[in-house]
């Protein structure tokens, strides 16, 4: 099977992949974007369910991050 790309670069793109993610997530939490696009606009008024939701995708995406690292 040929190789497109290496494994060593596969990582890296994934690496930047989840920085991008935190990035997003933590601007979502400093309401620099609009929490109306995120969770498909279910998400409603309430800000504590907004920092819940995002906390949980945060922690879930930095679970990844970690993952990716050992």
């Amino acid at each position: 099977m040929k190789k497109f790309i290496s494994i060593k670069l596969a990582a890296n793109i994934l690496l930047a992949i989840y920085g991008l993610l935190v990035i997003f997530h933590l601007l979502v939490l400093a309401q620099v974007i609009p929490p109306d696009i995120v969770w498909g606009g279910q998400i409603g008024d309430s800000p504590t369910e907004l920092v819940v939701f995002e906390m949980i995708a945060l922690i879930t995406v930095v679970f990844f991050l970690l993952l990716q690292l050992l």
